[in-house]
């Protein structure tokens, strides 16, 4: 026989389940102890009141709630945490990517890739600038898709910044766009509003989900080596108890700051307070990181990182341009 404790907990529990199994058919998806949701058309929390407990779910920026529960001999209601992902997480920084992007036939492929690596890290915030005179409809397209908080913004390239030079190795590209993020971060945020850390995330790299944690508390800057680049297997700095030594590189080792453009990441605040730092899109070329980086700060400062710079986390892979050459006589008529 029933007391009426018993089956006012059986009840709630009851409850508990068709909630669930509701937030379920909402596109979530329910892991027992964590149920996650992602919609990128919703913008305000949504509030579900179970039993007094309130349950907010925030799906524009990846957001998750952890179900937790203690069983005592008190009620289990009494005794069931339930707390939003953005809750427990909104005091940890919060990472800017800034990613400039162009129109290729690689485009929709590079920017998949870097989603799927991004949707996994918390308390982050992906700004995508296309070289382009207004948003293309593939990347707005994709940016619906794909689960990450992002931002879109577009500014083309000026003629008048592009080198006459058949080495596109040495053409500052990019750097532009990566300004236009930057405008875009001064313009939301101002000192003090949000801790934060800028990395300049390009479309052709991969990136191992240990690089984020790495930079998420970046005091001014932070530094690692990065796989493929400078001619060789990693370029990057040499580091002995979190401090850097010397570099490891053979493009160019005059520079003062002889590393690649996702070797370093920026403490949020350093870009507020200064409105000065931009990217110099007509510098010397091969130059933009040693230049930006020598108005910020110096050697002796460099937080290294990476276990002492010991470790890969990000690779310059560079997708292969396609083999295309029967596309003209006999087009594909899908998105790609």
């Amino acid at each position: 026989m029933f007391s009426i404790k018993t089956a006012l907990l059986t009840s709630s529990i009851i409850t508990f389940l068709i909630i669930v199994l509701w937030w379920s058919t909402q596109g979530c998806m329910n892991h027992l102890t964590v149920v996650s949701c992602h919609n990128v058309t919703t913008r305000k929390p949504l509030l579900v009141n179970f039993n007094t407990i309130p349950i907010s779910i925030d799906s524009t920026d990846n957001k998750t709630l952890v179900v937790s529960s203690n069983i005592s001999n008190t009620s289990l209601l009494n005794t069931t945490k339930i707390q939003s992902h953005w809750q427990i997480h909104n005091s940890i920084p919060t990472i800017f990517a800034i990613t400039p992007t162009y129109t290729r036939e690689t485009q929709k492929a590079e920017l998949t890739r870097l989603c799927q690596t991004f949707m996994n890290v918390k308390s982050f915030h992906w700004i995508i600038i296309e070289d382009s005179d207004q948003p293309t409809e593939l990347v707005t397209k994709f940016l619906e898709y794909c689960p990450v908080k992002s931002t879109q913004l577009n500014r083309k390239t000026s003629s008048r910044f592009k080198h006459k030079t058949t080495d596109t190795k040495h053409y500052n590209r990019g750097a532009t766009q990566r300004n236009i993020g930057l405008d875009w971060l001064r313009d939301t945020y101002k000192d003090g509003d949000i801790d934060g850390v800028v990395y300049f995330a390009d479309d052709d790299n991969t990136y191992d989900l240990r690089l984020f944690e790495e930079m998420r508390y970046t005091n001014k800057v932070s530094i690692w080596p990065v796989a493929f680049a400078g001619g060789l297997l990693a370029e990057g700095p040499k580091c002995k108890s979190g401090r850097v030594t010397g570099f490891h590189t053979s493009w160019a080792p005059n520079r003062k700051f002889p590393v690649d453009m996702a070797a370093f990441a920026v403490n949020l605040d350093i870009f507020l307070k200064d409105t000065s730092l931009l990217l110099n899109p007509k510098g010397t070329p091969g130059y933009l990181e040693s230049d930006l980086l020598s108005k910020i700060i110096t050697r002796p400062e460099l937080e290294a990182r990476a276990n002492d710079c010991t470790q890969v986390y990000v690779w310059h892979t560079e997708t292969k341009k396609p083999y295309l050459i029967h596309e003209k006589k006999n087009p594909t008529l899908l998105e790609v």
